[in-house]
Formats: C-alpha cells, sequence, structure tokens
C-alpha cells in the first residue's frame, strides 16, 4: 500500500475492558497495557510497518455531547464511555476536551477526530453523540484536526470547511487525513439496526486517505514523525503528493513555518497513472483580518501531466494570514497542503 506508519487509536470504551468480557471494565487497564507492549514489540522489526500509538477518546463538547479526540503516543489511559452503550441511559462521558488538553502534559499529540462529521439520528438519540462545532475546535491547546475521514465527498467538503473556518480565526490547527477504519481494509462491514441490518460500503477503508510527512532527513520513527505532524510539515492526500514552501528574505520556509514577507512560492506535486493526472493546482491566501480566503494561483490542465514542479514571485503583498496549495487529479483524487503562516 505504500505506507511507511500508520497510527492505532481504538476507541476508549474498548480499551478499558476486560480482555476476556467486553461488557466489564478492568480497572488495571490490562488491554491497554497489552496493546502498547505489543506495539513496542511489533516496532522493534525495523522491517514492519511503524504503528504509532494512541486512543481516540470520548469527551464532552461544548454542548455536553459525546464527540471523539484523538491523542497520540500517549502514556496516561484517557477514560471515555459516554457513548459506549455499555450501560444504559448513562450517556455523559468522563473528561470534556478541554479536560484531555489540560491532562496532557507530555509530548502527546491532541487532534479533533472526524469534527464534520454528523452521526445518524438513533446514535444522536441514544447515545447522545455531537459533532464537533467551530468552538470546540477553537479550544486552546488543541493540536489540530483530522478533518478529513474518507467518507463521502460531502463529509469531506464539510470538513475541508470547518478547518478552513478555524483557521480564517486564527487558529493553527495542524490538517490530518485518516480513514477510521477500525478494522475495515477491503470493505466496511459494520452493524447497521442492531439485531436487523449490516452496513456493507467502500468508505472507510484502511489507507485510502492518508498523511504525507517530512522527516528532514530524519529516519522513520515515532519522535521524528510527530514532531514533523506537531511543526505542520505534512499534507493530506488520496493519491497525488505536493511539496509546498514559500522564499521569505534568503530562506525558504516548509508547512506549517511562519514567512514574514513571502516574496516567491515553490510547489511540486506528482501524481501517478493509479491516480490520473493532473487536473488542476491551486494556491490560496487567507486573511485574518477580513476573515476570507480568496485564490491566488489557479491552473488547470488538458494535457496529461504527472508532474508540476514551479517556482513563482510573487506580485502582491501578502496580508496576516496564510498560504496553502490544493492539487486535484482528472480521477477527482486530490492532495491539501497544511498553511504556511504569514505575518
Amino acid at each position: 500500500m505504500g505506507l511507511d506508519f500508520f497510527c492505532a487509536t481504538d476507541h476508549s470504551y474498548d480499551l478499558d475492558d476486560h480482555m476476556d468480557n467486553f461488557l466489564e471494565n478492568d480497572p488495571d487497564l490490562k488491554k491497554w497495557h497489552a496493546f502498547k507492549q505489543e506495539v513496542k514489540t511489533l516496532n522493534t522489526n525495523k522491517e514492519n510497518i511503524l504503528i504509532v500509538p494512541g486512543e481516540e477518546i470520548s469527551v464532552r463538547n461544548h454542548r455536553d455531547e459525546n464527540v471523539h479526540l484523538l491523542i497520540y503516543n500517549s502514556d496516561v489511559f484517557y477514560p471515555g464511555s459516554g457513548d459506549s452503550a455499555e450501560k444504559w441511559f448513562r450517556n455523559r462521558s468522563e473528561l470534556a476536551i478541554a479536560d484531555v488538553i489540560d491532562q496532557n502534559k507530555g509530548n502527546a499529540l491532541v487532534f479533533a477526530a472526524h469534527p464534520a462529521e454528523a452521526p445518524p439520528f438513533l446514535q444522536r438519540l441514544f447515545i447522545k453523540r455531537g459533532h464537533w462545532h467551530l468552538q470546540d475546535c477553537c479550544s486552546e491547546g488543541l493540536t489540530g484536526m483530522q478533518f478529513i475521514n474518507d467518507g463521502e465527498s460531502s463529509s469531506i467538503r464539510n470538513g475541508i470547511r470547518l478547518w478552513v473556518d478555524t483557521l480564517l480565526l486564527g487558529h493553527r490547527r495542524i490538517g490530518l487525513a485518516g480513514t477510521d477504519a477500525h478494522g475495515n481494509f477491503a470493505r466496511y462491514r459494520q452493524i447497521g439496526f442492531p439485531f436487523f441490518t449490516i452496513n456493507e460500503h467502500y468508505q472507510h477503508l484502511f489507507g485510502k486517505w492518508r498523511t504525507g510527512v517530512y522527516l528532514n532527513n530524519n529516519p522513520i520513527g515515532i519522535p521524528p514523525i510527530l514532531n514533523s505532524i506537531r511543526q505542520g510539515n505534512c499534507f493530506v492526500t488520496d493519491g497525488p503528493a505536493l511539496q509546498f514552501k514559500v522564499l521569505s528574505g534568503e530562506s525558504w520556509h516548509p508547512m506549517g513555518s511562519t514567512g514574514v514577507t513571502p516574496i516567491k512560492i515553490h510547489l511540486m506535486a506528482r501524481s501517478s497513472p493509479e491516480f490520473n493526472s493532473l487536473a488542476t493546482v491551486k494556491i490560496f491566501i487567507g486573511s485574518f483580518d477580513s476573515g476570507t480566503e480568496k485564490i491566488l494561483i489557479d491552473e488547470s490542465f488538458k494535457d496529461e501531466r504527472f508532474e508540476y514542479d514551479q517556482t513563482i514571485p510573487l506580485k502582491q503583498v501578502i496580508e496576516k494570514g496564510y498560504l496553502r496549495a490544493e492539487v486535484c487529479t482528472k480521477s477527482g483524487s486530490m492532495a491539501l497542503s497544511n498553511p504556511i503562516w504569514t505575518e
């Protein structure tokens, strides 16, 4: 599949169960400790794909609804059972979003999980599931947002819109993509209406949407990967690759950094026959003052082009905000950069 690493983030309300009984909680957290040890053991084999351990925590949003929060490489287990349906009519999660952020004293990264996905009606009714609102995404100390979670095209568009709305308010939220696979490899299969229906489709498949990370010549390992993600030197894609940087003064600044007065932009994009040739390249300017985004560069290609590599002088003064890039292929695959901040 071409993956160098993946993040294993099972639900908090599953990781605290007894090893042989998922209906009972284990105060000793043997399952969670076994998971951490197994990841550590597997990662000792350098020929294996690297596993970044984590947890998908059920937490309360500002409306007291249950939403999910991803935490990567934490040494602490965070309880979250409000939407576990393990105990009827007990649907309030133990922690709020801010509680987890405040308790995270180590080097763990904290991301909003699939923030723009609205839960089905029955989940809202019985286990009080909600979704992330703009106010929640602006929570102080949140590292970023896993704003793409595979799903339908409308879900992806809603995720991008919520991420951009958060960026335009001046909150530096690193963007990630994932699939929420939870064991869905070649197809999604899950209980629909309990005891009556099974849902199947081809979304939320492992590795379909991914996050590309630039390690700056560091070897693949959990600290270098998480450091690059924390810095924002990464992009999201379901096909093409991109690299985006700006020239400010005499220095080139990568994604996630700050270019005080950018004078040039460099964008490299590459696709393959699997994802089809490049269709469009766009660079956006986000302005904190106006709270809007506008297109700075918009190129489209009719020929069969698999590579784009251009250095573009900036002819206008870039106001305080950010620059970001999007690349699309003729089959609809896309890649989005993280922002480069301008001051």
